[in-house]
C-alpha cells in the first residue's frame, strides 16, 4: 500500500476513534460498575454500526489487518491498536491520546 493510501487510512481511524471518544454513557444510565466498561462498549458498537466502514475494511484487509467484525467485544481499543500499526507502517509516532480503558487481555481475565 501507498503511503499516501495510509495517510488516507491513519485519518480515516481518527476520524472515527474521535467520534467514539465522544460517545458516553447517559447520565441517567447508571450500570454497576463492573458493567461500565460493557455497557460503554456497547454503545460504541452501536455507534459504529451507523458508520459506512466498508472502505475502511478493505484498506484493513490491504494491510493485512483484521477486519472491524472481529472487533465487536473491544471496539475503541481495536481502533487504537488498527491506528498504532498504520503508524507503525509510516514510521511516525502514534499521537493519540488514549482514553483510559482497560486492554483486551485484561478485559479478558475479568471475564473469567
Amino acid at each position: 500500500m501507498k503511503t499516501k493510501q495510509l495517510n488516507e487510512l491513519k485519518k480515516e481511524l481518527e476520524t472515527i476513534i474521535t467520534l467514539l471518544e465522544q460517545v458516553v454513557l447517559p447520565s441517567d444510565l447508571k450500570p454497576i460498575e463492573r458493567k461500565r466498561a460493557s455497557a460503554q462498549n456497547l454503545l460504541h458498537y452501536i455507534a459504529i454500526r451507523k458508520i459506512d466502514v466498508s472502505g475502511l475494511q478493505k484498506q484493513l484487509k490491504k494491510i493485512g489487518a483484521s477486519r472491524l467484525a472481529r472487533s465487536e467485544d473491544h471496539m475503541l481499543q481495536s481502533l487504537y491498536l488498527l491506528h498504532r500499526l498504520v503508524c507503525g507502517l509510516l514510521n511516525v509516532p502514534d499521537h493519540l491520546k488514549k482514553q483510559k480503558r482497560i486492554t483486551i487481555a485484561r478485559a479478558e481475565k475479568k471475564i473469567e
